[in-house]
């Protein structure tokens, strides 16, 4: 079991660089593709799963079981406990996990630059610009980029505040 999680958790210890120079490696010499999309998705996706993996299994290891034992001896089948029980106490690191792997995956130049090479991502344009002068554009992307995760915030304190949605652990739910 120790060598399973340490499997999971050693992208954690690689540096990105050595991530996109591997991923390099491992698609032009040894599998004899060209960097694209999907060899940077899936060189994302080695990185950010180690993050969402940790999340998730903090929000697994508090969850109660009992629940879906519960819902399963009162008839519910697996996919209708999953759905009905499972699901909602859950969503809140799923959420938490997705967030975290995205911001992750749009920041990260070195495996993007590496795997996608000339292909401009908004890492790669913005480190580029440093070189002969940030253009007006790049202002208003970044932005955007910034009003869109303040209307995030702004849409998920709202929704809190009206009590449509609770995050986290409450005491006595499960009880």
């Amino acid at each position: 079991m120790a060598a399973i999680l340490l499997l999971f958790v050693a992208p954690l210890f690689v540096a990105d660089v050595l991530m996109g120079i591997s991923t390099l490696i491992l698609n032009g010499l040894f599998l004899d593709i060209p960097g694209n999309l999907w060899s940077a998705i899936l060189a994302n996706a080695v990185r950010a799963f180690t993050y969402a993996m940790l999340i998730i299994a903090t929000q697994l290891f508090r969850y109660n079981w009992k629940l879906d034992d519960a819902a399963m001896v009162f008839g519910a089948g697996p996919v209708r406990t999953f759905l009905e029980i499972t699901l909602p106490n859950i969503w809140p690191a799923l959420l938490g996990a997705f967030i975290v792997t995205f911001i992750l995956s749009f920041n990260n130049l070195y495996i993007s630059f590496y795997t996608l090479g000339a292909v401009p991502t908004m890492p790669s344009v913005a480190w580029g610009s440093l070189r002969f002068g940030i253009k007006p554009e790049l202002y208003a992307i970044a932005a955007l980029v910034n009003a869109g995760g303040l209307f995030c915030l702004a849409l998920m304190f709202a929704l809190m505040r009206t009590g449509k949605v609770g995050f986290g652990y409450k005491e006595g739910r499960d009880s």
